[in-house]
C-alpha cells in the first residue's frame, strides 16, 4: 500500500523571494470594485427611480382625485351588500361638501341621508 501522506512538504521560499507590491485598503477597494462599478451605479439608479415611483404614487392615493361640487350627481360605494345586491347606490344629488365627506340627498323625494359619506366611497355619476 502506498501513503500519499509521507512526502515532505517543500520549502515555502518561492513566495516569500519575490517582493509583492503593498497597495493600501483604498488601492485593494478600487481595484477590487472598478469592475462592479457601472453595475452598482445601475443599481442604485433603479432603486432611487423605484422610490420616486412610489413616493408619486403614495401623493396621488393622498390626492382627491374628483372634485366634487354642490349639485353633482354621485353614487355610494354600498359596502354591506349580499350577493345579489348592487355594488353603488344612487344616484345622489351633493347638498354639502367638506374637506373629505360629503352629504347627500336622494334627488326623487329629496330625503337627505342620515351620515356624511366620505370621497372615496363616492363615484360620479354619468347619466
Amino acid at each position: 500500500m502506498v501513503s500519499y501522506h509521507n512526502h515532505r512538504a517543500e520549502p515555502l521560499g518561492f513566495v516569500t523571494d519575490r517582493k509583492l507590491p503593498q497597495e493600501t485598503h483604498e488601492e485593494y477597494l478600487i481595484r477590487r470594485f472598478t469592475k462592479h462599478r457601472k453595475w452598482i451605479q445601475e443599481a442604485i439608479a433603479n432603486i432611487e427611480r423605484a422610490n420616486a415611483l412610489w413616493r408619486y404614487r403614495r401623493q396621488q392615493a393622498k390626492r382627491m382625485k374628483n372634485n366634487y361640487k354642490k349639485g353633482d350627481l354621485v353614487l355610494v360605494h354600498y359596502v354591506n351588500r349580499r350577493k345579489l345586491d348592487p355594488f353603488f347606490l344612487g344616484p345622489l344629488r351633493i347638498v354639502k361638501v367638506e374637506f373629505n365627506t360629503v352629504s347627500l340627498e336622494d334627488p326623487e323625494t329629496g330625503e337627505m341621508m342620515d351620515r356624511n359619506i366620505h370621497k372615496k366611497n363616492i363615484v360620479p355619476y354619468f347619466s
